[in-house]
């Protein structure tokens, strides 16, 4: 039996540990042999070697999709505990014509032709103007 520390970094604890450390109580369920330690931004877990790379893998698999998604679902947990391989991440093509991450992971990027030119001046100019009837998607 061994002790090994995990310390998560370039995310917010919280959304790895959930409200209420339900996140936390869900890993803790799919490792029973573990005895897993949260506090700040370390966990500590006690067990057997196998079973903590096992562990610290789903954790590095969970800190990716909140880097990408900066969120992380019940189902993104789901998916990273009984999957055998890492999740299928978003492609940089993809992730090329994202603008924003909204609640809860939401993508937003540009619908239309209109609002994808504006995107377009937006990297070359300090300052634009959006004119147009009420719902053209000037706001979004």
């Amino acid at each position: 039996m061994i002790e090994k520390t995990l310390y998560l970094e370039g995310v917010e604890p919280l959304v790895i540990y959930g409200v209420n450390n339900t996140n936390m109580e869900r890993l803790q369920s799919h490792f029973p042999r573990l005895k897993i330690i949260a506090r700040g931004n370390e966990i500590k877990v006690l067990g057997e070697p196998s079973e903590i790379a096992v562990f610290e893998e789903k954790i590095d698999h969970l800190i990716e999709l909140v880097q990408d998604k900066n969120s992380l679902s019940t189902d993104d947990i789901e998916e990273v505990i009984f999957s055998d391989e890492r999740p299928a991440l978003p492609s940089k093509n993809m992730q090329d014509d994202v603008l924003i991450f909204g609640n809860h992971g939401k993508v937003i990027k540009a619908k239309t032709l209109n609002q994808r030119k504006l995107v377009e001046k937006y990297k070359t100019n300090d300052l634009l103007f959006a004119v147009g009837p009420a719902g053209s998607g000037k706001t979004y």
